[in-house]
């Protein structure tokens, strides 16, 4: 069984359920005279979708090449695999978990595959109350590279990367990273099921039952490569980050172990804030936090979306950023909370140039914030 610690669930997340997600519902939610109940649920994709034993498929484009990448390099065992016509679903423990690659589309002009890690974490009919879905939103501000979705009477880690050729290297290492965060966080969660009312959505192989002993891959994360070291980012590539910045309008203030930037993006017109912390820690050990910050909660027709609710829409909208991490809210030395999504990428990922694609992507993320709810 995996060390506690090395989850990214904070050890106190029964606290951080009572005291912050009342708030979040009460200041936020029930302030517009809203139900408590009532979330809109997301029910568009089965777990297992047409399933086969037959075997792997063939790496024809960079979204299957991925997969099968993120398989080997997971070293998972044929007989806890079940692999269908672009993934594959396999159980690491008592949970499983999907991994897969979506059809080509065409994102800006450019063929891409968006490709997706899964894990099955709790069930019930209680995940649709705002109550907990708020709950949830306040356990994500310390996810490092997963989120959490409702999917129908079921909630999810869910991941994914918009790959093509030239990213899908360097993707995919991240990717392989947040599948083995999500199978962690599903075996240290179940405390916190029983605190949201929801059952542990566990499986079995179709064929071989029930996994008694957990894969060996789930202790990887205390053995990730830099994971005590400081972070491999100098002062020209922070420059470089710093430059495409200001390019697009943002104010930048450099800090000894980061930056701050007010975007040129608005919501309810007031700024978007990017802050990048190096030297932060997460279960996967040191590396950078990326932190995109609005000013308040955006809304639909006067109805304010959750930090599920934005995870959903990313999952399920068009391929403009990368879901490595989650939205989240937070209560900023006390006062009413506040939506962010926040993305934790280790050392051992943080090869050159990484930062400033994943800064690239919070900004695209920044641009459909406005675009959608300007």
């Amino acid at each position: 069984m995996t060390n506690p610690h090395d989850s990214d669930l904070p050890p106190d997340a029964d606290r951080a359920i009572r005291d912050l997600a009342a708030k979040l519902v009460e200041q936020r939610l029930r302030e517009q005279g809203l139900a408590p109940g009532g979330a809109a649920l997301d029910t568009t994709r089965p777990f297992l979708d047409g399933q086969s034993e037959t075997g792997p498929p063939s790496p024809d484009d960079p979204g299957l090449r991925a997969v099968l990448d993120i398989h080997d390099e997971l070293q998972i065992d044929a007989e806890w695999t079940v692999w269908d016509r672009r993934g594959f679903t396999w159980w690491p423990h008592r949970h499983a978990q999907r991994v897969w690659s979506e059809d080509a589309v065409d994102s800006l002009g450019e063929v891409v595959y968006r490709v997706h890690a899964e894990t099955e974490w709790g069930s019930g009919e209680a995940i649709a109350a705002r109550e907990r879905q708020a709950a949830v939103a306040v356990l994500m501000g310390s996810m490092s590279l997963a989120g959490a979705v409702v999917s129908g009477d079921e909630l999810r880690w869910r991941s994914h990367a918009v790959i093509h050729e030239e990213n899908r290297a360097w993707l995919t290492k991240l990717l392989e990273i947040a599948a083995l965060v999500q199978a962690t966080n599903v075996e240290r969660g179940t405390d916190i099921l029983e605190t949201l009312e929801l059952r542990s959505a566990t499986s079995e192989h179709p064929t071989n039952g029930a996994r008694t002993v957990p894969d060996e891959m789930l202790e990887a994360l205390v053995g990730l490569p830099l994971r005590d070291d400081p972070p491999p980012v100098d002062d020209a590539e922070l420059d470089e980050v710093v430059g495409v910045l200001e390019q697009v309008g943002a104010e930048v203030e450099r800090r000894p172990d980061g930056l701050s930037a007010t975007l040129p993006q608005l919501v309810g017109g007031r700024a978007m804030r990017l802050d990048l912390a190096l030297g932060e820690r997460a279960s996967v050990g040191a590396g950078v936090r990326m932190t995109l910050r609005l000013p308040s909660f955006p809304e639909t027709l006067g109805v304010q979306e959750f930090p599920l609710d934005l995870n959903r829409m990313e999952v399920h909208g068009e391929p403009i950023a990368h879901l490595l991490g989650s939205w989240a809210a937070a209560l900023p030395d006390g006062s009413e909370p506040t939506p962010f999504f926040t993305c934790f990428a280790p050392n051992v990922t943080l090869r050159p140039g990484v930062l400033l694609n994943l800064v690239l992507s919070m900004g695209a993320r920044a641009m459909w914030i406005e675009s959608r709810f300007a």
